[in-house]
């Protein structure tokens, strides 16, 4: 089931942001190309270097536009800035060539950085940081080793293959230079920018990577955080991540116990925290947005300055929920209970179904008419007192912070991604939920409109939507299915999820359905709500038609897993024949022969899954048919004995 989301590689960047694609090259462009673009880059072939110099620095500035940067790489800007660095002696050029370079594998991401990686820049960067290795602290070193390393990052977050790349070719030298920069920083001339640049790298490459972990253990990292003033608040933050990655490493691989850990988890949660409250974002945003226009040089420049300042602390922010947001994930699955993968084994899939003797035994086990999936058993810690500080930190002083970050559209995203995952922790560990109950309540109050309708268009974007419904699902769960809500709002639910499954990408639509799906069920089984149960099990029915009519390419997001989860909603809503809606609904509404038409089908669309491709979802898929047979003899079995004892 999804629930807590787990963070992906850091997206928020330091310097530049995600720009929208340029239109189409028109005459304009074209004259733009021919008088501008060509001249110039053939400029950064001339014997002067003043004038190498002076194209390279117009090139860049021209290259902050979209459009601009568009066109420069039409004309293979990337090409010619390689073959500059492959000769180039001026360290000045070799500089603003690799932040140029920084700068468009942020803005444009893989397309611009698989081209870096496939023309072997890593193995001209290893060259660079051996030679400066010995140098860091230097005046010439400083702005150089800021772009290399910032690139580094923006190659990483780009790909995974390119970050297992540089992770494998720069093994040695890259985490000897970050933790000299780190370490040397209060000690000496090194600028604010390398630092930060260097603890983004820490924090971005240590994610899920022990051999990284490993090679900077030599980093003072309790010195560093227990000396804030001498170090930049956005360092400090990416350090407290690094701090975090490490813990979650050391819990995976079983190397220390959550009663060691748990005190630092709770020391970066606070770090984080008092980041975040200190910030007035509000202010903040003000100073980014802020215009130039009829100030003095001195006024524009003081702007400027103030700008990027902010932008750092904007971006400590983004940071620091990420980090949160998965600390969220951490103290709500103990990695000790979770379940091993299934041993390979031949399954007939066209076996028929033979009627057991344990069918009753065996449905009544896998329906899970509890209010809890099966799967949940893995959920919350055995021995989780040792994070009741930590639980009791989240809902006195994190929860609070994330509500004032809510109205900010800047940080929304990130901040419901922390709410959905901090609200499955509290429901997978109800006995510390002391405060949860009101703020689950509030937020349901303040969420509930916003995800219903269309008038707050930062919620209509797909990852606020699905941490949305995450959040709504995890309270239900937590209030049992007792929550208020409309018809209206759930056939609004209804109509948004089909229009997700046409404007967004499969896996994000996909998401979004099991999402759904689990909400829908926990409401579906709430006692007192008849008309919801129908409305619910007639939209799951209808998905399984899509599903086995259309196929899944057809229909975005509407895939086999979403089929199987549709199958196990239905198993658990009306697995329960003493329920109140069993006759009403499941009976009355003839489902039991809707789901037998669609039984074959079903199969048939299941057999295309790739046991070579995805051996585990056609397992599940496998099962799924196998539990659906049983269910339905099994309900059959139900009505007839019903029938009987009315008789």
């Amino acid at each position: 089931m999804a629930k807590t989301k787990k963070a992906n590689k850091s997206k928020a960047r330091n310097a530049k942001f995600a720009s929208s694609p340029a239109s189409g090259v028109n005459n304009k462009d074209t004259q733009f190309i021919e008088t501008k673009v060509k001249p110039l880059i053939e400029s950064l072939n001339s014997e002067s270097e003043e004038t190498r110099s002076a194209s390279l620095s117009e090139i860049t500035l021209l290259c902050e536009t979209p459009k601009n940067r568009t066109l420069f790489l039409k004309e293979r800007l990337l090409k010619y800035i390689l073959e500059i660095l492959a000769k180039e002696t001026n360290n000045d050029i070799i500089t603003e060539s690799y932040g140029l370079l920084r700068n468009i594998s942020i803005e444009e991401g893989y397309d611009s950085t698989v081209f870096l990686w496939r023309q072997d820049i890593l193995q001209a960067i290893k060259i660079l940081l051996s030679n400066k290795a010995n140098n860091v602290g230097t005046k010439d070193s400083n702005d150089l080793l800021e772009n290399v390393v910032g690139l580094l990052s923006a190659m990483a977050l780009s790909s995974d293959s390119i970050f297992d790349d540089i992770c494998e070719k720069l093994s040695e030298i890259l985490p000897t230079v970050l933790v000299t920069i780190v370490t040397a920083f209060s000690q000496k001339q090194i600028t604010s920018a390398l630092f930060g640049a260097a603890c983004e790298a820490l924090y971005i490459f240590s994610q899920d990577n022990k051999p990284f972990i490993k090679s900077v253990s030599t980093l003072p990292l309790p010195e560093i955080l227990e000396t804030p003033s001498k170090h930049t608040p956005l360092g400090l933050v990416y350090l407290n991540g690094l701090k975090y990655n490490s813990i979650q490493i050391s819990l995976t691989d079983a190397t220390e116990e959550l009663s060691s850990v748990a005190p630092h988890i709770l020391e970066v949660l606070q770090a984080l925290n008092t980041f975040m409250t200190s910030v007035d974002v509000s202010a903040i945003q003000q100073d980014i947005t802020a215009t130039a226009d009829g100030l003095e040089p001195k006024e524009a420049i003081a702007l400027y300055k103030k700008a990027v300042t902010s932008k750092y602390l904007a971006e400590g922010v983004q940071i620091s929920l990420e980090v949160v947001a998965a600390i969220a994930e951490t103290i709500s699955v103990d990695p000790k209970k979770q379940p091993c993968a299934p041993k390979p084994q031949e399954v007939d899939e066209d076996m028929e179904d033979d009627k057991d003797e344990d069918m009753e035994l065996y449905i009544r086990k896998s329906v899970a008419v509890e209010e809890t999936p099966v799967q949940e058993e893995f959920w919350g810690f055995d021995n989780n007192s040792v994070l009741e500080p930590t639980f009791q930190y989240l809902q006195e002083q994190v929860i609070p912070t994330l509500f004032k970050l809510l109205p900010h559209s800047e940080y929304l995203s990130r901040t419901l991604n922390v709410l959905n995952n901090l609200a499955w922790s509290l429901e997978a560990n109800r006995k510390y939920a002391t405060l949860w109950k009101q703020q689950a309540e509030q937020l349901w109050t303040e969420l509930l409109p916003h995800v219903t309708t269309t008038e707050n268009k930062p919620f209509v974007e797909i990852e606020s939507i699905n941490s949305s419904v995450g959040i709504l699902w995890a309270i239900a769960s937590f209030f049992d299915g007792v929550v208020p809500i409309t018809p209206e709002a759930i056939n609004f639910l209804i109509s948004q999820s089909e229009t997700i499954s046409t404007l967004y990408p499969a896996a994000e639509a996909s998401e979004h359905y099991v999402r759904l799906i689990g909400f829908f069920t926990v409401l579906a089984k709430t006692p007192g709500r008849v008309e919801l149960t129908q409305r619910v099990g007639e939209y799951l029915l209808t998905l399984l038609d899509i599903v086995v009519t259309k196929g899944a390419s057809a229909v975005g997001g509407l895939n086999e897993k979403v089929a199987i989860d549709v199958i196990y909603a239905l198993f658990s809503i009306f697995g329960d024949g003493e329920s109140e809606w069993d006759e009403a609904v499941f009976v009355q509404g003839g489902i039991n022969q809707k789901l037998t038409v669609l039984l074959p089908k079903l199969r048939v669309t299941f057999k295309r899954i790739s046991k070579v491709k995805d051996y585990a979802l056609k397992e599940k898929a496998t099962e799924a048919t196998m539990n659906l047979a049983r269910f339905i003899e099994y309900k059959k079995s139900e009505l007839e004995e019903k029938k009987n004892e009315k008789n």
